[in-house]
């Protein structure tokens, strides 16, 4: 089964303070902190099917890390999802620029631990910060995989959820 690693903020979290049609905006308190949450119900609703359904393992990937199950999962009606842990062996990655992976990016470095834990090859990665390079995933994952980089101003689409569930849908007609 393709794992699917999911961030929260521009992704899920949409990086606007404008409104947008088919958005719900939620407060929420993150370790002390005032958050604002535009998200869209229908992209919500969408991903939990895709989780459900057994196509997807859909992973938090995400600077959120437990918060993302324990704050913004219930806030917005998010399945609580594991989150990838760059920490699952010793020290934290994030505390080393160049870690023992040899990938300099903590996210790069939890995906590839992730993905050799579960010895899957077939992923999808949703975070806008994909399309600032922040990435040599094709050195290391020759395996299916999509990237998806969303506007930050726009987050995860209904285009995009298409796209994510023609990658790990078996072939067929969709059920969702």
């Amino acid at each position: 089964m393709p794992v699917w690693f999911l961030d929260v903020d521009g992704v899920i979290n949409i990086d606007t303070d404008a409104s947008l049609e088919g958005t719900n905006v939620v407060e929420l308190v993150v370790r002390g902190w005032p958050v604002t949450i535009r998200y869209r119900p229908a992209v919500v609703s969408r991903i939990n099917a895709l989780q459900r359904s057994g196509m997807v393992e859909v992973v938090w990937l995400t600077t959120w890390h437990q918060d993302a199950v324990d704050v913004l999962s219930p806030a917005i009606g998010l399945d609580p999802f594991s989150v990838a842990d760059e920490r699952s062996d010793g020290p934290s990655l994030a505390a080393h620029p160049e870690n023992a992976l040899g990938l300099t990016w903590w996210k790069e470095a939890a995906a590839r631990v992730h993905l050799m834990q579960r010895r899957s090859s077939a992923f999808v990665w949703t975070d806008d910060e994909l399309a600032v390079g922040r990435t040599e995933v094709h050195s290391w994952a020759p395996g299916r995989k999509l990237l998806l980089a969303p506007e930050p101003h726009l987050g995860l689409t209904v285009a995009d959820l298409s796209a994510i569930e023609a990658f790990v849908r078996p072939s067929g007609p969709s059920a969702l």
